[in-house]
C-alpha cells in the first residue's frame, strides 16, 4: 500500500497554474518530430531540422501511403497558394512582366512558367468538357432543306440558315423560278435525336496510299472503324470528346515551335531558346485563361473578342520583353502570327490524325 501511494501522482497546489493545452500547431510539431530521422534517408547527411540542408528532402520517416503520394503530386504541379493571385493578376493585365520578372532572377514569389501553364490549361479542358454540350449543341429542331440524296439525321449548327432553307422547304414552288423537277432535287433531312454524325463519306470509300503495304491497312482499318462509330447514334458526341481529349496534345506541340519562332526572329539578341519558351509558356497560359473566363461568363459575347485580345496582348509583350521598337515588333509580330497559324493548320491535322487513327 505504502509503495502504490509513492507511485500516485501528488494533487497539484491550490495556486500552482493549470498548464496550457496545446495548440494545433504545438501538436503538429510535435508530431513531426516524433517522425524526424537523425540523418537524412536520401543523401545520408545530419539533418536536424525539418527538411535536409544539402538535398532539402523533407524529414520524414513514415511510409509512403496512397494520401501521401496524391498529395505530394498535387504539390508539385497543381498547388494554388498565395503565390496565385501575384502570378495571374500579372498575366492578365501586365503582357511580359512575369517573362522579364523570371528572367531576371526574381522567380520565388511567382508560380514557376510551366506549372502556371500546367494548372491553367487543365482548367481550361476541364471548362471546356463541361460547356461543350453549350457551346456545340442546337436546342432547336426543323426540317432543313439540303442538297443531299437521302434523309440524313443532322444537328442545325446555324440557326438563320437552317430557318431559311426550313422556310423555302415549306413554300409551293414558283413555276416561275423553279423549273419542274426542281424541288425533288433537295431532300428534307430531319435533325435527329440520336446523336448521330450525318457524314458524307462512307466506311467504305476510305482509302489510303503510304507506299507501305501494312501500313495502309492498318489505317484504312481504323479510319473506317472510326467513320462508322461516328456515324452511329451518339457519334457525334463521341468525336466532340476524342477532339477534346486530343486538343491538349496539339496544343502542347506548339508551345517549343512557337518559341523556335521566335528565336529566328530574335535570333541577334542573344537570347537562349529557354527564355523565349518562357515568353511561349506564359502567353499560351493567357490563352487559355482568358478563354476559360469567356466560356464561364458569356461564351456567345466574350469569346469572338478573345482573338483580336490576344494579338494585343502578343504585340504588348514582345515589346515589353524584347525592348525593340513598336514598327519592328510589329512587322515581326505578323511574321510570327503567320508562321504560327501554319503551325495551328498542321496541329489540327495532328489532332484529325490521333482522332480518326488513335
Amino acid at each position: 500500500m505504502a509503495e502504490a501511494d509513492a507511485r500516485a501522482p501528488k494533487p497539484l497546489p491550490a495556486d500552482s497554474p493549470v498548464p496550457a493545452k496545446p495548440t494545433r500547431a504545438q501538436k503538429r510539431e510535435q508530431a513531426r518530430a516524433a517522425r524526424r530521422s537523425p540523418v537524412c534517408l536520401n543523401c545520408g547527411e545530419l539533418t536536424p531540422g525539418n527538411y535536409c540542408i544539402h538535398c532539402g528532402q523533407p524529414n520524414e520517416t513514415y511510409r509512403v501511403s496512397t494520401r501521401k503520394l496524391v498529395a505530394d503530386f498535387i504539390n508539385d504541379y497543381f498547388t494554388v497558394d498565395l503565390k496565385f493571385p501575384k502570378s495571374v493578376l500579372p498575366l492578365l493585365f501586365k503582357p511580359g512582366f512575369l517573362t522579364n520578372e523570371y528572367i531576371a532572377g526574381r522567380r520565388a514569389r511567382y508560380i514557376a512558367p510551366l506549372r502556371m501553364y500546367l494548372f491553367v490549361s487543365v482548367l481550361y479542358f476541364v471548362i471546356l468538357g463541361f460547356f461543350s454540350n453549350t457551346l456545340f449543341d442546337n436546342p432547336n429542331d426543323g426540317t432543313v432543306q439540303t442538297d443531299a440524296g437521302a434523309d440524313t439525321p443532322a444537328k442545325v449548327l446555324d440557326n438563320s440558315k437552317a430557318t431559311r432553307k426550313t422556310d423555302n422547304a415549306l413554300k409551293p414552288p414558283n413555276p416561275k423560278l423553279d423549273p419542274p423537277g426542281a424541288d425533288q432535287k433537295g431532300v428534307n433531312v430531319r435533325m435527329g435525336d440520336d446523336g448521330s454524325l450525318p457524314l458524307d463519306i462512307k466506311p467504305e470509300d476510305v482509302e489510303v496510299d503510304t507506299g507501305n503495304p501494312d501500313l495502309d491497312r492498318y489505317l484504312v482499318k481504323q479510319i473506317r472503324a472510326k467513320v462508322e462509330d461516328y456515324r452511329a447514334p451518339g457519334g457525334r458526341d463521341r468525336l466532340i470528346r476524342d477532339v477534346e481529349d486530343n486538343l491538349p496534345i496539339a496544343v502542347f506541340t506548339l508551345l517549343p515551335v512557337f518559341a523556335l519562332l521566335l528565336k529566328v526572329f530574335y535570333w541577334r539578341n542573344g537570347r537562349y531558346y529557354a527564355e523565349h519558351l518562357i515568353f511561349s509558356l506564359h502567353f499560351h497560359a493567357f490563352i487559355f485563361l482568358t478563354l476559360g473566363l469567356a466560356t464561364l461568363v458569356n461564351s456567345n459575347l466574350l469569346l469572338p473578342w478573345t482573338p483580336a485580345a490576344h494579338l494585343l496582348y502578343l504585340f504588348v509583350a514582345m515589346m515589353t520583353v524584347y525592348r525593340q521598337g513598336w514598327l519592328k515588333t510589329l512587322v515581326k509580330c505578323s511574321l510570327l502570327v503567320t508562321g504560327y497559324g501554319i503551325a495551328i493548320i498542321y496541329s489540327m491535322a495532328l489532332v484529325a490524325f490521333l482522332t480518326f487513327v488513335f
